[in-house]
């Protein structure tokens, strides 16, 4: 194996190895069948600023390894520039709008599945509806015990569900972990394909940004920098 396929490999375990599970942007064609199309934008950028990690990093890691070759420099000027080319790829980095972009687009990704999901749980539409969602919630208010029994057994009615998560939780009485509760039976039970594509848009993103810390540190690793009290290297 040559040293490069070797150091491709090296970056992909370090940096966001977690990348290779991550669906694949869809390439789809418009109705005229020849101009492509994109869907999936929010897995395509979170694609595109990993990688883009592992390409500022491997380059600052080529360039280390020239300097570390070069027999005119004194072992203090190897440093000296390793340290210097260290940061300057951490600056080219920060000035990259990469991460930025994927955190956008999923934050509309993530925008658009809660409203689908939100679809399900509709506001009363008369005053029938009304009244009977303001007597569950009375209902709810009134329990001393056992309301989470309760709504494991009932959250599954859309009446019920809609009363508590339409109005404020003091109507009911609902506890933060009550209310969280009936959020994600019903997310699950009305929307599950959407809920697990949420989860794992969400997932990626951390896994991202915690891939692009990484390809920070390895860089200043290596070139030989250390992290003052502020943060700054």
């Amino acid at each position: 194996m040559k040293d490069t396929e070797y150091e491709a490999l090296q970056l992909k375990a370090l940096i966001c190895p977690e990348q290779a599970r991550w669906p694949k942007p869809d390439v789809q064609y418009d109705n005229s069948g020849d101009t492509p199309t994109m869907s999936g934008a929010h897995w395509q950028r979170l694609h595109a600023a990993v990688d883009e990690a592992r390409e500022r990093t491997a380059q600052a890691w080529a360039y280390m390894t020239e300097i570390e070759k070069n027999p005119d420099l004194s072992t203090q000027g190897k440093e000296r520039q390793q340290r210097k080319v260290a940061m300057e790829a951490i600056a080219e980095f920060e000035k990259s709008q990469a991460l930025g972009k994927a955190r956008e687009v999923v934050h509309r990704q993530l925008a658009k599945y809660a409203e689908k999901v939100g679809v399900a749980v509709k506001a009363p539409t008369n005053i029938h509806e009304a009244t009977v969602q303001a007597q569950i919630r009375d209902r709810l208010a009134s329990m001393k015990t056992g309301r989470m029994d309760f709504l494991k057994k009932q959250v599954a009615n859309p009446m019920i569900a809609a009363a508590i998560l339409t109005a404020p939780a003091f109507l009911s009485g609902m506890s933060d972990e009550e209310t969280a509760f009936v959020k994600k039976t019903v997310e699950q039970h009305v929307a599950p394909e959407v809920v697990e594509d949420r989860d794992a848009t969400m997932k990626a993103m951390q896994q991202a940004e915690k891939g692009w810390q990484k390809a920070l540190d390895k860089i200043a690793e290596r070139g030989g920098l250390t992290k003052g009290p502020e943060g700054t290297w």
